[in-house]
């Protein structure tokens, strides 16, 4: 479709690291090697500049084909898989030939997905912390600049229960922070189970205190999130749906398959290097 990723400030990935909350390197690896083997580069970008660019690219009166329609304040209530009909709060009723649900976890258009209907999601038990910070902030820093020194440096920590991920993006200027957690420990207040909102402000001691056992470099590191724009909310989890699609609708993304990140390298109970 013409969107190039490294246009707009993504970054190819180049090497990845993985830590113990001491900081003890478990191992390194050097990405370069062996990206020859994929035809595309594995690339970190910053989410807002990707989807403002496709949002662009879908809107413009340039390329094939008419432009996308973006339209604004327009609740969905409920669609009609058969007709291919959207509903609109109000009672206004927008056709198509494809209902495209990506209306994420707490979805409208899932219930009419047969064997859907009464699927909820629900909290996996642990949340995500959410923040940027300057690259050059971190690297300024003797403490931290172990973690701002290269570029295209992806770096895993990861404790029994919790993990923090930093990777570079937009051109190497910020680092993009993921800090998984028990949900328990950042006391994200919902009205049910699952319900959290992606946008709950974060609390910068509260983080603070989920990771106070972690090396001091890491603390310091974290401590430079701003808490005017720190996040924090519930990774949820879902069910297996029977299918995705119906009619002339079907579903992407969190809408048909919510999941957390699961995988990460086996570490014992017992290392000494998780207390």
């Amino acid at each position: 479709m013409g969107y190039i990723p490294e246009q707009h400030g993504a970054v190819d990935c180049l090497r990845m690291s993985q830590f113990l909350p001491t900081g003890k390197q478990l191992f390194s690896i050097d990405l370069k090697a062996d990206a020859g083997r994929w035809l595309y580069p594995w690339q970190l970008a910053h989410r807002v500049t990707l989807h403002s660019e496709l949002k662009r690219m879908a809107t413009c009166e340039e390329g094939q084909g008419p432009p996308a329609v973006l339209r604004l304040r327009s609740k969905v209530v409920d669609v009609d898989a058969k007709e291919g009909v959207v509903i609109l709060e109000g009672g206004e009723r927008v056709h198509g030939d494809v209902i495209v649900g990506a209306d994420g976890v707490h979805s409208r258009t899932r219930p009419r997905i047969p064997g859907a209907e009464n699927v909820k999601t629900f909290g996996s038990g642990k949340s995500a912390f959410r923040f940027l910070i300057s690259r050059q902030k971190a690297y300024d820093d003797p403490d931290t600049r172990k973690f701002a020194d290269q570029d295209g440096h992806l770096i895993l920590t990861f404790g029994r229960d919790r993990r923090v991920v930093v990777y570079p993006t937009s051109d190497n200027t910020l680092l993009n922070f993921v800090c998984i957690h028990p949900t328990a420990e950042s006391q994200i207040q919902s009205e049910e189970p699952g319900s959290a909102d992606w946008q709950n402000q974060g609390n910068l001691s509260k983080m603070l205190e989920v990771y106070k056992d972690w090396e001091p470099a890491m603390l310091k590191l974290l401590s430079m999130a701003d808490e005017e724009t720190l996040k924090v909310w519930e990774l949820l989890d879902m069910e297996q749906l029977p299918t995705w699609t119906e009619e002339k609708l079907v579903l992407i993304g969190d809408a048909a398959h919510p999941f957390t990140p699961r995988k990460s390298p086996y570490i014992p109970p017992d290392s000494p290097f998780l207390h």
